[in-house]
């Protein structure tokens, strides 16, 4: 089966994709692997800083904004924004800091006013996949935040081979598809497709020009894989779909300890076997198994990755 670009749970989501509000839970299962994306960005954008002033879209509780602006004395303050209200209480007790100013956001509305031509640079990571619909919106908005000479640098999460091959062979077996009745197979590819045609990050020809559209200057918009290494259990899995994936919660409480099982098992196999093949192949990622335990497992995002440039004024 090829799996679709996109991961199914929020291809198939009707408007913008919202999750859990649960900020202890985000930091205790996401934050380990949503520092490890922030971190694959930045390797990307190879920015320097100089007295910054940046804008965080989506700081959720704050752990990687608190992290972001560890990397340089030169960042004068981060203004960190998320729609989510719990995360951003959280984030105010959990990683306040002198130099971080928290507030509650959804950057699909209107902007301050003082924004504008305020920011050195624009930092979200894997928060603006969740906007559809204003996409191009939101990027004309960030775009007249920024100083002349200012950068955009976001990644743009996009599927988990392991966990989206699990859902769809498990949504077809014998043992669970009976409670995929309204989720069939096909229906949810159907649809995944059709919703990915709306996703102009997916297409790293068109999703440029768009950009370009609105004024940005393209440095870099590629795909990339982020990996992490974690103890892939029930545990970690369950708070995995807690938060963020939805047609786990379709099977019954009762049967759902079962239904991780073998959800964990398929997502170890194809994890495992994705990062020995690229291993052989040289993935520059391979010399970190090494480093690891032995009860922790490869797991891999798949992401997009754009850095833009607003251009300086003639």
């Amino acid at each position: 089966m090829d799996l679709p670009k996109v991961q199914v749970d929020y291809a198939t989501r009707e408007g913008d994709w919202q999750f859990n509000p649960n900020p202890e839970l985000y930091a205790e299962v996401a934050t380990q692997f949503q520092r490890r994306n922030a971190n694959t960005l930045l390797k990307e954008l190879c920015w320097s800083y100089l007295d910054d002033i940046i804008l965080d879209i989506g700081c959720n509780n704050g752990d990687v904004t608190k992290m972001l602006l560890s990397k340089s004395d030169q960042i004068h303050h981060i203004m960190a924004c998320d729609i989510l209200a719990p995360c951003i209480e959280y984030a105010k007790q959990k990683n306040a800091d002198a130099n971080i100013t928290y507030i509650e956001m959804d950057v699909c509305k209107e902007w301050p006013t003082s924004w504008e031509n305020r920011f050195d640079k624009v930092f979200s990571n894997e928060c603006l996949n969740m906007i559809v619909d204003n996409q191009e919106n939101v990027l004309k908005k960030v775009f007249n935040s920024l100083k002349p000479g200012g950068e955009l640098g976001a990644s743009y999460f996009l599927r988990i081979d392991g966990i989206q091959a699990a859902t769809l062979t498990l949504m077809e077996s014998e043992k669970w598809k009976k409670y995929f009745t309204e989720n069939k197979l096909s229906k949810t590819l159907a649809i995944t497709q059709k919703n990915i045609e709306k996703m102009v990050w997916c297409d790293e020809q068109v999703f440029p020009k768009m950009l370009e559209k609105i004024g940005f200057q393209v440095k870099l918009c590629k795909s990339v894989q982020s990996w992490s290494f974690l103890k892939i259990d029930c545990t970690f899995i369950k708070g995995t779909f807690d938060l963020f994936f939805k047609f786990y919660h379709q099977i019954p409480t009762a049967l759902q300890g079962d239904y991780l099982t073998d959800m964990v098992s398929i997502i170890k196999e194809i994890e495992m076997m994705k990062f020995q093949f690229l291993s052989d192949k040289g993935n520059e990622w391979a010399h970190l198994m090494q480093d690891e335990s032995n009860d922790k497992h490869p797991l891999c995002q798949e992401l997009i990755i754009i850095h833009c440039v607003k251009p300086n004024v003639s």
